[in-house]
């Protein structure tokens, strides 16, 4: 059988099905003042033995649900060849706090224009950035991120991020977007 996956008319190198245990990289970052705790998910077997770099999934949490919770569906996506990037970060939310995936501009909320802009744009990116340094550097993972075509996925405040990024123009390169339980609130 041929478990291949087709993507905005580009075939991917990599079948979707895969056995093998799971491993992580672990990695934090600053920007703007915001801490950014990353963890890279892969299936170990197909990082060692394969050349070719494997497509990324950039999935954003909830407000306030840690990363860690959607290890399950990490886990899953590796095991079918994917490299499954997932985040967290404290970002000011009125007089208080919020744990989201990226750092997050809130004063765009205020006004439409402002938002159509992204209030998560500068976040994706600087976590964009940070994978690049992954890849070009002497690691597990260097030279096994795709960053020329990337799936983002998201839960709730995650996935209102990522419908928002095929909304509005962006520079990222968008392969596809999934979301569940997306918060359509503004």
């Amino acid at each position: 059988a041929n478990f291949g996956f087709h993507a905005v008319g580009r075939r991917l190198s990599t079948p979707l099905l895969c056995a093998g245990p799971v491993a992580a990289v672990h990695h934090s970052f600053s920007t703007s003042g915001t801490h950014v705790l990353m963890k890279v998910v892969y299936d170990r077997e197909r990082v060692q033995q394969d050349a070719a770099p494997l497509p990324c999934v950039i999935f954003f949490s909830g407000a306030d649900c840690p990363h860690e919770s959607y290890m399950w569906l990490a886990t899953r996506l590796a095991r079918s060849g994917f490299l499954v990037v997932l985040s967290s970060c404290v970002v000011p939310f009125g007089g208080s706090s919020c744990l989201l995936s990226a750092p997050y501009d809130l004063t765009m909320l205020a006004d439409v224009k402002l938002y159509k802009q992204g209030p998560a744009t500068q976040g994706i990116s600087d976590i964009l950035a940070e994978l690049k340094k992954l890849n070009d550097r002497s690691s597990v993972l260097q030279g096994k991120l795709d960053l020329s075509l990337l799936f983002f996925g998201g839960h709730s405040t995650g996935g209102r991020t990522v419908i928002d990024l095929v909304a509005f123009e962006t520079e990222f390169p968008i392969a596809a977007v999934f979301s569940y339980g997306a918060s359509l609130v503004n």
